[in-house]
């Protein structure tokens, strides 16, 4: 599954899409840092957990696409 802004043709990806997605990678790491040094309540932390687990796999996308389009799309 594609997420919003990301394009299926690597080849054709613009340098905007791109920028998004660093700032998207941006975003991600400042929220997981923000949450690792704040004290939280057990219920935040529980629910924390799940959404570390999404950003996860969505950085993981993200460096996956990202590392396409500088090798040509391949």
């Amino acid at each position: 599954m594609l997420w919003p802004g990301t394009c299926s043709n690597f080849g054709a990806m613009t340098a905007e899409a791109w920028v998004r997605m660093i700032e998207e990678m941006i975003d991600l790491k400042l929220q997981h840092f923000t949450e690792a040094t704040t004290k939280l309540s057990p219920d935040l932390a529980r629910f924390l957990v799940d959404k570390r687990e999404t950003d996860r796999r969505r950085l993981d996308q993200i460096r996956t696409e990202l590392v396409r389009t500088l090798q040509g799309g391949r």
